[in-house]
Order: structure tokens, then C-alpha cells, then sequence
């Protein structure tokens, strides 16, 4: 399901888009979202741990109506996993 949302872009980067709309024959919104999905694409494995992490989070906060702080650190417990494991495949790589 599509979602509406607003970005800002620079006036450089509008007259580029609309160049190209023109000559792919393609809608602005297509080709920001065909930028969209290359970036999501890219993601990384951390990031991607980091973000099912978040999931997880979510759904917790959903289910047992956590507070702000129990949110927080949850949040922070998420990203130093993530940052641990970074630095295990560092160490590994060394």
C-alpha cells in the first residue's frame, strides 16, 4: 500500500528530476521512488539487524504499553547489540 509523505529537495536537484521525467518518460514520483528502493537495497546486515530490532521494539510496545524510557532503552540495548557485533567481525577480520 502506497503511503503520501512530503520531501524537500533542492531547486537543482527538482529541475534534474523533471529533465529526466521528460526524457525516460517516467512520473517525478516514480523515479523518486525508484531512488527510494535503491537506498533501501543497500541496506547493510547491521542495518538491517538493527532495523528487525526495531520491529521488535515496536511490537513490544504495542503489546505491553511501555513507557517512553523503557522505549529508550530498549532502543539503546538494540544498537549495542548491533555495535558489538560490529566489532566482532572487526576483530574476526584482524
Amino acid at each position: 500500500m502506497l503511503k503520501k509523505t512530503t520531501i524537500y529537495i533542492e531547486e537543482n536537484e527538482l529541475n534534474t528530476l523533471k529533465s529526466l521525467s521528460l526524457i525516460q518518460n517516467k512520473s517525478m514520483t516514480e523515479l523518486i521512488r525508484l531512488g527510494v528502493q535503491k537506498v533501501c537495497q543497500s541496506v547493510s546486515s547491521e542495518e538491517k539487524k538493527a532495523l528487525e530490532m526495531l520491529v521488535k521494539i515496536r511490537q513490544n510496545t504495542k503489546r505491553k504499553g511501555y513507557s517512553g524510557n523503557k522505549i529508550m532503552t530498549l532502543a539503546i540495548r538494540a544498537q549495542r547489540e548491533v555495535r558489538n557485533e560490529r566489532k566482532k567481525k572487526t576483530s574476526r577480520r584482524s
